[in-house]
């Protein structure tokens, strides 16, 4: 068996990839995904100040964004 860290999510590939997203009751963190075995977050941030999203897993920022990508369902 493997050990040592967690391999790194590509943020890119992400926005690329057909994920389906679940509303929560968190306002801070109004939407969810499972993706590989990982629990993904979406972050609402500061807008316009800040991007309008931050993609999260883990407690750990992958990226931030401004627009849902086409590809992801809501």
């Amino acid at each position: 068996m493997a050990t040592g860290p967690k391999p790194a999510i590509d943020f890119a590939a992400l926005l690329a990839t057909p994920l389906a997203w679940t509303e929560t009751d968190d306002p801070d963190f109004p939407w969810e995904t499972q993706w590989n075995g990982n629990r993904l977050t979406l972050r609402l941030n500061d807008f316009p100040e800040e991007p309008l999203f931050t993609l999260m897993e883990s407690g750990h920022a992958l990226g931030q964004l401004d627009d849902w990508p086409a590809i992801w369902k809501r």
